[in-house]
Formats: structure tokens, C-alpha cells, sequence
């Protein structure tokens, strides 16, 4: 590739786009990063609290860390940045009616959960949803089965209700040991940049991508315009889905119909920072079932909400290398949908005396007030609109190709897809953005460089 040729546009600075640059520098092959917002990260938003510490409110976990061929975990080692594995105790259950489950009866109830969870429904025939098939099951063990159950959710980012049963669990993931990044996941996208040398122009969102006789044509929402002869993009599916973005050409209706099949999910992270821990120090995190069979509505309270929600709490302090007075309250689905019309002011209070009331059982020391709550709301990002892709959903004749199929370039290769809506086997994850990333740089590297 000559220095006159024009660089390859990479449309979005989360870990598809960092990566994507990264490796096409590495084929000798310049790019520009167009970035709709006011920072890098895209659904990685590490926010540094009051003491200097590094929380992620979006992806925070190395899944699979074991893996030497993980990508997430190769593309931190290759810019230089730590990952670190705690080693915790454990987790704590709070049944239905407050009280601490014994650890037996945690793995019995989650041995049979998991045991329903591992059936394979047939490719012919109704589907059901995985709510269907987990409740019936359920019915007859203990009433904290199915809201055990329930923490499925939390990763999904919607109900069970809505998830095929069919095609649940059928991709080929990165699971096992989580390590986190010293310093937080942004710094791994920042430095992948960095490394890169690309052009990164934050503020430069993209509402017009055009085919020409040579590449491709971007138009921003300020009317500024941006040619290459290839573009890779970035953007999440659930943007994609919104037709903010026009094509000229149209999409073709196959590709539309595609993107209209894939769900996408809800989860959102309250950050509570206390002066000192008051709870069990090492232990990972405490599971709160819900104390109220109640409906969420948009009438709820924040009590409301979450009383009647399978809630997950993560010690910060046992999982971090900053070892920080955090606890973060993971809401999935509608908890999050319905939190977030709350301000960060009005939903501190009620969240530190919910939890508190559940945890006040194990206090190893006086509980103090927090010094802030604070959370980022993904669903009301209009850059996320949600969390990532969720598994397969009931009654819009999805399968998992579908995925794969999304990362198909266009227009004789000019346009590219790349995110972890595009890798049906690595989906919902940064290993998939990752992946997906390099997947497009490699791809265009051949093209380019003449291979």
C-alpha cells in the first residue's frame, strides 16, 4: 500500500475498532478512528471515583483468562497491560425470606439448575423459552430455585422468558478464570490506539455512508466528509437497528431482516463508595434474591425495583487490585430499564439501605453511609441503546448464524462489520469485539496489500 493511498475508516473507538487499527498497522496500513462521543471506550466506560479508584462500568472481565489464545487477553499483553486474578472466597446467597443459604444449599439448587440448563431442546419442532423449560422444572425444589435461576439474567441482559431455549449456550465461548485490567479496560483500548498511531477524531458522529467509484464516503451530522477506499464499522447492532445511520445503497433487505432478528440486552451498574468496608471483606460478591413477587412497573420505587429482582453485588475490594470500599450493584433487564429514569441522588439512598438491610446479617464492621452512588445508564446512551447482544430470542426466528452473517462485508469488500454482534460463537463479549476486530483488519490486509 503506497503512502498516497488513502487510509482505511474504522467507524467506532471501542475494542472492535482499537483492535482493528492496531493489527492494520501491523500490515503497515494507516487508519482513522471516527468516534461518535466525547471519549474512547464504546460500551467500556472506566470512570475513576473519589480516591483515585478504577471502576468499569461497562465490560470489566477477562473471561476465559486461562486461554493463552484468548484475544483479550493477547491484545492486553501485546499494549502492556496487566491483568490481574483474584482469588476471593467465594459468593454469599440471601434467600427469598433474607436469610444466608447454607453453601450445600446453593450447590444443590445450582446443580439442578445447571442440570436443566445443559438439555438440548430439538431443531424440529415448537421452541420454547429457556423460562418455560427452567420454571416447570423447578416448581417442585425450593422456592429460591427460580430466582437462583434468575442470575442467568444478569449476563443475558433479558428475561429467561425471552430466551430460545433451543439455541441457548450454543456458541463455542471464552469461559473459566476472570482476570481484570490493572488500571481498567480503557487503558487497554487506549494504548492499543496509541500503538496503533492511528488518527482518532472523538466527536464525529456518522449519519450518511456512501459506495464511490473508489471506496467508500462518510458524511458526520456537522456535514463534514470523510473517503476511503474501505471502512470497517464499528457501531453496535443496537444502533444499527435504529436506521440512524443511512447507507447508499440501502442495506439490503436481507441484512435489515437480519438485524431486526437479533436482540439486544439490558444491564446497568450502581457503584456505592464507602469510606471503609463494613462487609465480609474477601468474599467475591452476595446474590440478593428478591423479597417480593411484585411486577416491576414504570410506577415502581427503586425498593420497589429491587425487591422484586434477582440482584447480584460485587466486592470490589476482594476483586480489584486497587482493593477499593465498592460495592457494585449489578441491575439486569427491567431492573435496569426502570432504574434508570432515577438520578444518581435519588437512587443512592434507597440502594445502600436495601443492600444493607440484606447484608447487615454478615457486617464485619458499623456500617457507614456511602460517600456516592453512581451509575451509567446504557439503555439511554443513544451510542449503546443497551448492553450487548443477548442470547437468542423466543418468537423473532432467530438463529446463530444470524450473527455471523452480520459480519459480512458489503460492496465488493469496501464495507466492513466488525463487533461482538457479528461473532455468533463469541457474542455479548470483548473477546468477540476483539476477534471481530482483527477478523476485518486481517481481511483487509490481504485485500490491500495485495495477498
Amino acid at each position: 500500500m503506497s503512502p498516497t493511498t488513502p487510509p482505511v475508516l474504522i467507524v467506532g473507538a471501542g475494542f472492535a475498532g482499537a483492535a482493528a487499527a492496531l493489527r492494520l498497522s501491523e500490515h503497515g496500513i494507516r487508519s482513522v478512528v471516527l468516534e461518535a462521543q466525547d471519549r474512547i471506550g464504546g460500551r467500556v466506560q472506566t470512570v475513576q471515583l473519589p480516591g483515585g479508584y478504577s471502576i468499569d462500568f461497562g465490560a470489566s472481565n477477562v473471561h476465559g483468562y486461562q486461554r493463552a489464545e484468548n484475544p483479550a487477553r493477547r491484545l492486553a499483553e501485546k499494549v502492556g497491560v496487566e491483568l490481574h486474578v483474584p482469588k476471593p472466597e467465594g459468593g454469599l446467597v440471601f434467600g427469598t425470606d433474607g436469610k444466608l443459604l447454607s453453601r450445600e444449599q446453593v450447590a444443590e439448587i445450582q446443580a439442578e439448575i445447571a442440570k436443566i440448563l445443559a438439555e438440548r431442546e430439538p431443531e424440529q419442532g415448537e421452541d420454547i423459552s429457556l423460562g418455560k423449560r427452567v420454571i416447570e422444572q423447578l416448581q417442585s425444589t425450593s422456592p429460591e430455585a427460580e430466582a437462583l435461576a434468575r442470575t442467568a439474567e444478569i449476563g443475558a441482559g433479558i428475561p429467561l422468558e425471552h430466551i430460545s431455549a433451543r439455541y441457548w449456550k450454543t456458541e463455542r465461548g471464552f469461559a473459566g478464570v476472570d482476570a481484570l485490567p490493572v488500571g481498567g479496560y480503557r487503558e487497554i483500548i487506549d494504548k492499543a490506539l496509541k500503538k496503533s498511531e492511528a488518527e482518532v477524531k472523538l466527536n464525529t458522529e456518522i449519519e450518511h455512508v456512501e459506495q464511490t467509484e473508489s471506496g467508500v464516503k462518510l458524511r458526520t451530522v456537522a456535514g463534514e466528509t470523510y473517503e476511503a477506499s474501505h471502512v470497517i464499522l464499528t457501531v453496535p447492532v443496537a444502533v444499527l437497528q435504529t436506521g440512524r445511520i443511512a447507507f447508499q445503497p440501502a442495506l439490503p433487505w436481507a441484512r435489515t431482516d437480519l438485524l431486526e432478528r437479533v436482540s439486544v440486552g439490558s444491564l446497568d451498574k450502581f457503584s456505592l463508595l464507602y469510606s471503609t468496608v463494613w462487609w465480609p471483606s474477601q468474599v467475591a460478591n452476595f446474590v440478593l434474591l428478591p423479597s417480593s413477587s411484585s411486577e416491576i412497573s414504570p410506577k415502581s420505587s427503586v425498593t420497589d425495583i429491587l425487591e422484586s429482582t434477582t440482584i447480584m453485588v460485587a466486592n470490589m475490594h476482594a476483586l480489584s487490585p486497587q482493593k477499593p470500599p465498592v460495592l457494585l450493584v449489578y441491575l439486569p433487564t427491567k431492573a435496569a430499564g426502570e432504574m434508570e429514569k432515577f438520578s444518581d441522588a435519588d437512587a443512592t439512598r434507597p440502594i445502600h439501605d436495601y443492600v444493607v438491610s440484606r447484608l447487615a446479617v454478615v457486617a464485619e464492621a458499623e456500617v457507614t453511609a456511602p460517600i456516592e452512588g453512581r451509575m451509567v445508564r446504557w439503555k439511554a446512551d443513544r451510542f449503546a441503546l443497551g448492553a450487548t447482544t443477548s442470547p437468542f430470542a423466543i418468537g423473532k426466528d432467530a438463529k446463530p448464524d444470524d450473527l455471523d452473517e452480520l459480519g459480512r462485508p458489503l460492496w465488493d469488500g469496501k464495507l466492513g462489520f466488525a463487533g461482538e454482534g457479528t461473532d455468533r460463537h463469541l457474542r455479548g463479549s470483548v473477546v468477540g469485539a476483539v476477534a471481530s476486530g482483527e477478523r476485518e483488519a486481517e481481511r483487509l490486509a490481504n485485500l490491500l496489500n495485495g495477498r
